[in-house]
């Protein structure tokens, strides 16, 4: 384990300053190509969701004029009918065939603004925050000393946690991005029940998803401006100096917490859908940080267990882990 240790460092090194160096927009490149590939198939499940439609068309007048006929309706009553479900009909055929514009168009549209009024240029959220989360890390593996194994094992995991965090928090909105394009081009098919008085609500419900995700992105591009400038402005500190690498790596910690809750429940006041909210993929996230802690400070100290949540309790445990090492 002790020879092993020296290699590690050395390994973290390099990989700090050639990620650190590279400059590509991984996030974009990701979301263009699924974007290219679900736009291929968007039109065949356009043509099957117009079969569905005027299928359940028919069935709707043939079943909406035999109850007529068994209610003896006069010529007026079936006049008017025959209207209403021509407007009726009409309307969500015409939400079909322009479903992937209007769509699209919102999805986009709530996502500009997300990025405007966050103060953001609109793109490449993803790869800043990624840059950030590796320049962080790269001045911590910078730190680190052979001639200190306990300091340099610290600085270590203070790095792998700052790229973790960097990696969830790009991949998170790579996720965001495809699902809403996903949701836009293959959920075209709900709008098939639109043909139908008896299961138009289904149709709704597709914008009701589409509306949904735009929020997400809305709020997801919102937080990551903000996040960006708070992080900028806290890597101004010396991240030398053990404190401010600790207050940074708590801010990471607690951005990231942000963005796996607050945008799945804005979106979940139109769809009522709180899949993904408090608890979800970050609560995994948040237990290796904590049960990490818990270790250098065990390490550290003895065997001392320590108890840590969130990202307070994080750079709680490891200050007291730093502490018992300078002794």
């Amino acid at each position: 384990m002790r020879k092993a240790f020296p290699l590690t460092i050395l390994v973290l090194l390099c990989f700090g300053s050639m990620a650190y160096g590279q400059g590509t927009d991984i996030g974009s490149q990701v979301t263009s190509q699924f974007a290219n590939a679900i736009k291929g198939f968007g039109t065949q499940i356009e043509a099957y969701a117009e079969r569905l439609f005027w299928s359940l068309a028919a069935i709707s007048l043939v079943w909406t004029g035999a109850m007529l006929a068994l209610r003896k309706a006069d010529m007026m009553d079936f006049f008017a009918e025959l209207v209403r479900f021509i407007i009726t009909t009409g309307f969500f055929y015409w939400l079909l065939t322009n479903g992937t514009t209007i769509a699209a168009s919102i999805v986009t549209s709530l996502q500009q603004a997300g990025a405007t009024v966050g103060g953001g240029g609109g793109a490449g959220q993803g790869n800043t925050v990624l840059q950030l989360a590796l320049a962080f890390s790269h001045q911590a593996v910078s730190n680190v000393s052979l001639w200190d194994p306990k300091m340099a094992l610290l600085w270590s995991l203070i790095a792998i946690i700052g790229v973790v965090l960097g990696c969830y928090l790009v991949v998170t909105i790579i996720i965001a991005g495809i699902t809403a394009l996903t949701l836009v081009y293959a959920g075209i098919f709900v709008l098939g029940f639109g043909g139908s008085k008896y299961t138009s609500e289904m149709a709704i419900s597709y914008y009701k998803a589409v509306i949904a995700a735009g929020l997400r992105l809305f709020t997801l591009n919102l937080l990551m401006n903000t996040a960006i400038q708070l992080v900028t402005n806290a890597m101004n500190a010396d991240m030398g100096q053990i404190d401010n690498a600790l207050s940074t790596l708590a801010l990471l910690v607690i951005v990231a917490m942000l963005v796996d809750k607050v945008p799945a429940m804005v979106a979940g006041l139109v769809s009522h859908n709180h899949i993904g909210a408090p608890g979800s993929a970050m609560g995994t996230l948040m237990g290796a940080a904590s049960l990490t802690a818990q270790g250098i400070a065990a390490v550290a100290t003895g065997g001392t267990s320590l108890a840590a949540s969130g990202g307070n309790s994080v750079k709680n445990a490891a200050l007291r882990a730093v502490a018992a090492m300078r002794k």
